[in-house]
Formats: C-alpha cells, structure tokens, sequence
C-alpha cells in the first residue's frame, strides 16, 4: 500500500513546509493498493471468435470486475449500461466464504447429530 498526500504531493496548500506542523496530516491522501488477481467478466455472442472478444463493444452491456486485493480484499464492481454510475462493493477476506465452504458447512450441520441440551 502506499500512501500519498495530495497536498505535499502536488505543493498544495497548506504546505507543512511553509506553515508548520499545524496542517501536518490535513486534507486528503491518494491510496494506491496492489492487485494481486481478478477477474473480469462480461457477455458477449456465442459466435464472436475467442481472438475478438477484447473488442471494447463488449464491455458496454454488462460488465462485472473482481478485483483481489492486498490482505485479500476484494472488489466488486459492476457496470450495467443504462445505469447511472457504477456499484461497488469491497469485501475482506475473513467475512467472506465461497459458495462451497458455504455448501460444506451446511452439509456438517445437516450430518450432525442433534444435541440433547439435558443434562
């Protein structure tokens, strides 16, 4: 990750330099995070050759971006035409499970034997 501030970056004001440390740590900072994988994902016809599918008119319809991100976050974004805008969301690893651990976790609990809470 790295960490910039825009205002030392581009010697906008206020500038630490020229007016001390009382604007140390205002305004705002660029964030840049590595990608380490992803995906990208997008509709096109089934008779369009494998060699033209990276034609940007594909891209237009409907287009879905998965991004994995350092500490393996992910980022979802989605561009439908038509939309306005563009909808995103941003997942940490350890708050997601895949469909399948999904279905292996209620495949234990569907096997597992009912609990008598009796003494």
């Amino acid at each position: 990750m790295k960490r910039v501030g825009l205002m030392q970056a581009f010697h906008g004001e206020p500038d630490a330099m020229m007016e001390g440390l009382l604007v140390e740590g205002e305004g705002k900072d660029q964030i840049t995070l590595d990608v380490k994988g992803g995906t990208l994902t997008f509709i096109a016809p089934a008779d369009v050759p494998d060699s033209e599918l990276l034609d940007t008119r594909w891209l237009q319809p409907f287009l879905l971006c998965e991004l994995v991100l350092e500490q393996d976050a992910r980022l979802r974004l989605w561009v439908v035409e038509g939309a306005f805008g563009v909808e995103y969301r941003m997942e940490k690893q350890n708050r997601m499970a895949s469909s399948s651990e999904r279905s292996a976790v209620a495949g234990r609990l569907q096997a597992a034997p009912p609990q008598d809470d009796q003494p």
